[in-house]
Formats: structure tokens, sequence, C-alpha cells
């Protein structure tokens, strides 16, 4: 299943769960026999107007989720590729050299797909 199959499907749900909840709001049926013409068009531009901020809306949170995502993975890289032990001025060089050398392992494992996701 693609992400848009998915997107569509998840789309599908949430008509249905809002379909189910719109008696429950109380919303009913208006009787429009009563409106003009004129009103009614008004009504229609209204729904249209709403459905474009709605489908923005969405647009909008969809690249906030992407950016979201992008800041985690950057964090989960930085991560991964943190030494396994701290480093200072002064201390063993074996401890330096183990720490370099666990990078280093890191590194080669996450290029070759060997990765904790």
């Amino acid at each position: 299943m693609t992400q848009d199959d998915h997107s569509q499907d998840r789309l599908y749900e949430l008509r249905i769960q809002a379909e189910t909840a719109l008696p429950k709001k109380g919303f009913d049926v208006p009787d429009l026999s009563d409106l003009s013409t004129e009103e009614i068009h008004k009504l229609v531009h209204e729904l249209h107007v709403h459905q474009i901020e709605l489908e923005m809306q969405n647009e909008d949170l969809g690249q906030a989720h992407k950016k979201l995502e992008e800041l985690k993975d950057k964090y989960v890289d930085l991560y991964d590729f943190a030494p396994g032990g701290s480093g200072f001025p002064g201390c063993d060089t074996d401890e330096r050299r183990s720490n370099r050398e666990f990078a280093d392992i890191s590194r080669q494992n996450k290029k070759c797909g060997f990765e904790r996701r």
C-alpha cells in the first residue's frame, strides 16, 4: 500500500467518523426549501471556501510533520554517531582511541545499512 493509498483510506475513515458524529452533535440537515437560490449559492460558496481552508490547514500540518521527521532523523543520527565514552583532554589515550574506533565502526555500520531504527 502506498502512502497515497493510506492517506485516502484515512480520509475515508475520518469521513465515516464525522458522519457518525453528526447526529450526536445535534446537527440536523436544515430544510432548504424556504431558502432563495441566492442564499443557497451563498451557502455553497461558504462550504467551498471552508473546504479550501481545511485543505490548506492539512497541507500546513503535512509540512510541519515532514519538518519534524527531518529533525528527528537529524537527532537520531547525532545520537547514533556519538562516541561511546567521554574523551577529555589529558585522559588516557587508549580511551580516546577506543572512542574514535567506536565512532568509526558506528559510521561504517550506518553506511552498510545496519541502523537501529
